[in-house]
Protein backbone atom coordinates (compact mmCIF):
# COMPACT_ATOMS: atom_id res chain seq x y z
CA UNK A 1 0.00 0.00 0.00
CA UNK A 2 0.94 3.37 -0.77
CA UNK A 3 2.30 5.71 1.58
CA UNK A 4 -0.80 8.25 0.00
CA UNK A 5 -3.39 5.53 -0.03
CA UNK A 6 -3.29 5.16 4.12
CA UNK A 7 -5.92 6.78 5.93
CA UNK A 8 -5.11 8.98 8.66
CA UNK A 9 -6.78 6.12 10.97
CA UNK A 10 -4.49 3.45 10.07
CA UNK A 11 -1.36 6.20 10.46
CA UNK A 12 -1.95 7.21 13.50
CA UNK A 13 -2.46 3.30 14.39
CA UNK A 14 1.07 2.62 12.96
CA UNK A 15 2.59 5.14 15.44
CA UNK A 16 0.44 4.02 18.47
CA UNK A 17 1.69 0.36 18.09
CA UNK A 18 5.20 1.95 17.05
CA UNK A 19 5.34 3.84 20.54
CA UNK A 20 4.04 1.07 22.39
CA UNK A 21 6.74 -1.37 20.60
CA UNK A 22 9.59 1.37 22.55
CA UNK A 23 7.85 1.40 25.37
CA UNK A 24 7.70 -2.35 26.13
CA UNK A 25 11.04 -2.39 24.80
CA UNK A 26 12.43 -0.31 27.85
CA UNK A 27 10.09 -1.89 30.49
CA UNK A 28 8.03 0.71 30.56
CA UNK A 29 3.97 -0.87 31.51
CA UNK A 30 1.97 0.87 28.96
CA UNK A 31 -1.17 -0.26 27.31
CA UNK A 32 -3.63 1.27 24.38
CA UNK A 33 -6.64 3.56 25.28
CA UNK A 34 -9.72 2.26 25.03
CA UNK A 35 -11.29 3.55 21.91
CA UNK A 36 -12.73 6.67 22.49
CA UNK A 37 -13.31 6.83 26.05
CA UNK A 38 -10.07 8.37 26.94
CA UNK A 39 -10.37 11.36 25.16
CA UNK A 40 -6.58 13.59 24.43
CA UNK A 41 -4.55 10.60 25.02
CA UNK A 42 -3.71 7.15 23.14
CA UNK A 43 -1.37 5.59 25.58
CA UNK A 44 -1.03 4.95 28.99
CA UNK A 45 2.28 4.68 31.41
CA UNK A 46 1.84 3.53 34.78
CA UNK A 47 4.63 4.73 36.73
CA UNK A 48 3.74 3.34 40.21
CA UNK A 49 0.73 1.08 41.53
CA UNK A 50 -2.01 4.42 40.97
CA UNK A 51 0.45 6.82 38.94
CA UNK A 52 0.07 7.13 35.59
CA UNK A 53 0.93 8.97 33.13
CA UNK A 54 -1.04 9.90 29.50
CA UNK A 55 0.37 9.68 25.95
CA UNK A 56 -0.83 11.12 22.91
CA UNK A 57 0.69 10.23 19.79
CA UNK A 58 0.87 11.84 16.46
CA UNK A 59 2.40 9.98 13.41
CA UNK A 60 3.67 11.52 10.08
CA UNK A 61 5.68 10.44 7.18
CA UNK A 62 7.72 13.41 7.01
CA UNK A 63 8.72 13.43 2.93
CA UNK A 64 4.47 13.93 2.52
CA UNK A 65 4.85 17.66 0.56
CA UNK A 66 2.84 18.66 4.00
CA UNK A 67 5.34 21.73 4.17
CA UNK A 68 5.12 21.98 8.21
CA UNK A 69 3.30 18.38 8.64
CA UNK A 70 0.62 20.32 11.44
CA UNK A 71 -1.34 18.48 14.32
CA UNK A 72 -4.08 19.58 16.42
CA UNK A 73 -3.13 18.69 19.96
CA UNK A 74 -6.11 18.15 22.21
CA UNK A 75 -5.86 18.16 26.10
CA UNK A 76 -6.17 15.70 28.27
CA UNK A 77 -2.69 14.34 28.31
CA UNK A 78 0.81 14.62 29.97
CA UNK A 79 3.85 13.85 26.81
CA UNK A 80 3.32 14.00 23.21
CA UNK A 81 5.10 11.52 21.24
CA UNK A 82 5.45 12.50 17.72
CA UNK A 83 6.45 9.67 15.66
CA UNK A 84 8.20 10.96 12.36
CA UNK A 85 8.64 8.33 9.77
CA UNK A 86 11.18 9.19 7.16
CA UNK A 87 14.32 6.42 6.16
CA UNK A 88 13.65 5.02 9.80
CA UNK A 89 11.24 5.69 12.15
CA UNK A 90 11.90 8.63 14.98
CA UNK A 91 10.67 9.41 18.01
CA UNK A 92 10.44 12.76 19.90
CA UNK A 93 9.19 12.94 23.55
CA UNK A 94 7.84 16.09 24.70
CA UNK A 95 6.15 17.14 27.68
CA UNK A 96 3.17 18.99 28.12
CA UNK A 97 4.88 22.14 28.31
CA UNK A 98 7.71 21.60 26.28
CA UNK A 99 4.33 21.71 23.31
CA UNK A 100 2.84 24.70 25.12
CA UNK A 101 6.08 26.41 24.60
CA UNK A 102 7.07 25.60 20.89
CA UNK A 103 3.05 25.73 19.59
CA UNK A 104 2.87 29.27 21.28
CA UNK A 105 -0.76 31.27 20.21
CA UNK A 106 0.00 28.82 17.39
CA UNK A 107 -3.52 26.58 16.42
CA UNK A 108 -1.86 24.05 14.87
CA UNK A 109 1.38 21.98 16.10
CA UNK A 110 4.15 22.32 13.20
CA UNK A 111 6.69 19.49 13.49
CA UNK A 112 8.40 20.51 10.53
CA UNK A 113 9.82 22.79 7.67
CA UNK A 114 11.25 22.74 3.79
CA UNK A 115 14.31 23.44 2.65
CA UNK A 116 15.02 23.07 -1.58
CA UNK A 117 11.98 20.39 -1.33
CA UNK A 118 13.42 18.65 1.53
CA UNK A 119 11.28 18.28 4.84
CA UNK A 120 13.34 17.90 8.10
CA UNK A 121 11.90 18.33 11.60
CA UNK A 122 12.35 21.81 13.60
CA UNK A 123 15.27 23.03 15.12
CA UNK A 124 12.73 23.64 18.20
CA UNK A 125 11.66 19.67 18.53
CA UNK A 126 15.03 18.47 17.33
CA UNK A 127 16.16 18.08 21.25
CA UNK A 128 13.23 16.10 21.79
CA UNK A 129 14.54 13.27 20.17
CA UNK A 130 14.52 9.68 22.46
CA UNK A 131 13.97 11.33 25.35
CA UNK A 132 12.13 8.38 26.74
CA UNK A 133 13.44 9.31 30.39
CA UNK A 134 10.97 11.90 30.56
CA UNK A 135 7.89 9.39 31.05
CA UNK A 136 10.05 6.86 33.35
Amino acid sequence: MSISAMTKKAVGAIGEHLVMGELLKRNIEAYLANSKTQSGWDIVVVVTGDKVKRIQVKTTFLQNKNTNNSFKITTGYDFLVLVVIDEQEEFYVLSKDDVTNIQGSSLQFGISKSSKGIYTVKDEISPHLSKWEKIA
